[in-house]
């Protein structure tokens, strides 16, 4: 699509039409705003409409919503004219790739949560209990709580270590 200085659409391909659902009657000379959704109007509005270079391109992401309600998450890449300052804009979906990041973000948080917290106590129950803080216990038992201590210590390091490739990737 191409947006003027104001952020009017000035045009559209037909393409955005289908994954929109907006005719291009529906949106020529309205501004692309209408359609941003309210929280991304200002990152959009100092995206577009802001001083980026002449013809340089610029890219950066915010959500709109199609025609049927449908929110969608794009990736914006605009260069700007330098005849007219019309600002030429092609717009990627990226909307599977948000919610991909949204479920590994819920994952992760499962992990940390769900499975570390309770692994940490048992971990710190078998080494009470391997230590003698209940009282003695038989070798044989011993044996099988020191199993339970090693196996767990193992997977509490898998655990961080999958958490910190994730820090490390954010």
């Amino acid at each position: 699509c191409a947006v003027d200085r104001l952020g009017n659409f000035v045009n559209l391909n037909i393409a955005a039409e289908k994954l929109w659902g907006y005719s291009r009657e529906e949106l020529i000379g309205k501004p692309l705003f209408d359609i941003i959704f309210e929280d991304d109007i200002s990152l959009a509005q100092t995206n577009l409409l802001g001083d980026f270079g002449s013809t340089r391109r610029h890219e950066f992401e915010c959500r709109l919503q199609s025609k049927d309600g449908t929110s969608l998450w794009m990736l914006w890449s605009c260069s700007r004219s330098v005849d007219d300052g019309d600002i030429f804009c092609i717009a990627h979906d990226i909307t599977n790739r948000k919610e991909l990041e949204q479920l590994k973000q819920e994952f992760l948080a499962m992990v940390s949560h769900d499975l570390r917290t309770p692994l940490t106590s048992i971990l710190g129950i078998a080494k009470l209990v391997s230590v003698g803080a209940f009282g003695k216990i038989a070798e044989r038992p011993l044996t099988v709580i020191n199993g339970i201590t090693s196996n767990g210590e193992r997977l509490l390091e898998l655990i961080n270590d999958l958490l910190d490739i994730e820090k490390l990737e954010a």
